[in-house]
């Protein structure tokens, strides 16, 4: 089973959580949840997948960029930790726009952040995620951006979506007061997603949250509760994200062999 741990909270703007693993033989989902994941792979390449996008064999640490859809990942034994950013806190790290990033996984090596591979080398041996989370805590508070940070609209936007308290992106810019061409290109460049996408994943992943809580009142109400039009509606979107429906979900959460990794 995966071990979560809440970053220093300093932090919390940027980073979600951290988590640790140990994989034999599995296959993965990850499903998509408008954020910036780094995975340290101690052990054999990994194996990433999505619907649309030829797989790629990544030997080593990876980036797994903002996600429009589901993707699978094949470890066969590995040791990993991760890093999941929140929704508004991965450009503050990364400082460049995340568009090249959607849809796509890049070994460490590759980006901006390629220093960490040295840096999490010593946990090789160890198997204490509260080593992992000191070492990273304290490079990220050296690199995060904790001045410039997110924009007021940008951070306003995100917790309006992340709360799912709107509907549309008419009510979000109608809130934020700001226009449709200007979150737009907040979004893409902050998220690599467009900021309809990043909705439509906040309305899904709240009916993950319900299912995980074992909140499910019936799918009509669900619908209605995360801003769906009706059932039809709320099932065909969570098909689309996960590849499977929610009541499969709902009675096994490892349908067809299949994990969830990083969704917390």
């Amino acid at each position: 089973m995966p071990e979560y741990l809440n970053p220093n909270p300093i932090l919390r703007n940027t980073v979600h959580y951290y988590w640790s693993d140990k994989m034999m033989d599995t296959v993965c989902r990850k499903l998509p949840d408008a954020s910036l994941c780094i995975v340290f792979n101690f052990g054999d390449p990994v194996v990433v997948s999505t619907k649309d996008v030829d797989s790629k064999v990544i030997d080593g640490h990876f980036l797994l960029g903002p996600q429009s859809q589901y993707s699978t990942i094949n470890f066969k034994n590995s040791k990993i930790f991760g890093v999941k950013f929140q929704q508004k806190g991965a450009a503050n790290f990364i400082k460049e726009s995340l568009i090249d990033y959607k849809n796509n996984v890049v070994p460490l090596v590759e980006t901006p952040v390629a220093e960490l591979a040295s840096l999490v080398s010593g946990l090789k041996d160890t198997d204490k995620i509260i080593d992992f989370k000191k070492l990273l805590d304290y490079y990220l508070l050296v690199n995060v951006d904790m001045i410039q940070g997110a924009s007021g609209i940008f951070r306003k936007a995100c917790d309006l979506m992340t709360n799912c308290d709107v509907k549309n992106i008419k009510q979000v810019c109608d809130k934020c007061n700001c226009s449709n061409k200007h979150l737009i290109s907040l979004f893409s460049y902050r998220t690599g997603l467009s900021p309809g996408l990043v909705l439509r994943i906040n309305k899904f992943l709240k009916v993950i949250e319900m299912i995980n809580a074992k909140k499910v009142p019936g799918w009509p109400q669900i619908a209605l509760d995360c801003g769906y039009y009706d059932q039809a509606h709320l099932i065909n979107e969570f098909k689309k994200f996960s590849g499977i429906s929610p009541q499969m979900y709902l009675d096994n959460e490892n349908a067809k062999g299949t994990n969830v990794l990083a969704v917390h």
